[in-house]
């Protein structure tokens, strides 16, 4: 099965990055892209990077402002457990 997702876009600002208390990197940039060739309107995506990822994204040549970027990842899916048995995504 491919779980496997693939953003490509522009940035919308340079990233910002903040440590938790427990030394975890947390990096944030917004991704605009174009639904389709016609539409002028751009579609923003939101995008938080933990960990590893979050130190390279601010430690590798930096993305700057409107530079193209491509994202990868893989899909998680975390399921609830609901007082009735019932699991839900």
């Amino acid at each position: 099965m491919l779980n496997q997702c693939i953003l490509t876009g522009n940035l919308g600002d340079d990233p910002s990055s903040h440590y938790t208390p427990e030394g975890l990197a947390i990096t944030h940039f917004n991704i605009a892209f174009k639904s389709s060739a016609k539409k002028k309107d751009a579609n923003w995506i939101k995008v938080s990077c933990f960990g590893n990822l979050g130190l390279m994204i601010i430690l590798e040549p930096p993305p700057k402002y409107r530079g193209r970027i491509i994202l990868t990842y893989k899909l998680t899916c975390t399921y609830i457990l609901r007082p009735d048995g019932n699991r839900i995504s």
